[in-house]
């Protein structure tokens, strides 16, 4: 039995050692910062970033990553929808990302408008792979006006 005791604390302990390094890896600090603080742009970026990239295994989900910017709402009206064209370009859904993004106001926080630069260059690259240059352009005369 002190065998099978050993063999059984030591899964357990290998469990929780398993546990404790994926945590990091699902979301796990970036949910704990917007608990702490839902306003946190930095925090809802990279949790996004996360559900989009990671598999589904670890936490990674694209319905997780809508419902995060729908949560921003209340919070940065212009974060939400940087955050919901991030979502839209990575599902290729490039007309809906350019819509989102064409709903940024210049009011944006100084990140926000960073990040929705990023997004738009993003943007305007698939659409030139795709052979659009015109709603390419727009896209980067929109994101250079703000």
């Amino acid at each position: 039995t002190t065998l099978k005791t050993r063999e059984s604390c030591t899964k357990n302990h290998l469990i929780n050692e398993l546990d404790y390094i994926m945590r990091p890896r699902q979301g796990g600090t970036s949910v704990r910062a917007l608990e702490l603080d839902p306003r946190n742009a930095d925090a809802r970026r990279d949790l996004l970033q996360f559900y989009l990239q990671a598999p589904g295994v670890v936490g990674g989900s694209v319905a997780k990553a809508r419902a995060l910017a729908a949560d921003c709402v209340p919070y940065d009206a212009d974060l939400a929808q940087v955050l919901r064209a991030d979502v839209h370009l990575h599902e290729a859904e490039y007309a809906a990302a350019q819509q989102a993004l064409g709903t940024v106001g210049p009011a944006a926080s100084p990140a926000t408008l960073s990040y929705a630069r990023q997004v738009a260059r993003a943007l305007a690259a698939a659409f030139e792979a795709r052979g659009q240059p015109e709603p390419a352009r727009q896209v980067l005369e929109r994101a250079a006006a703000k």
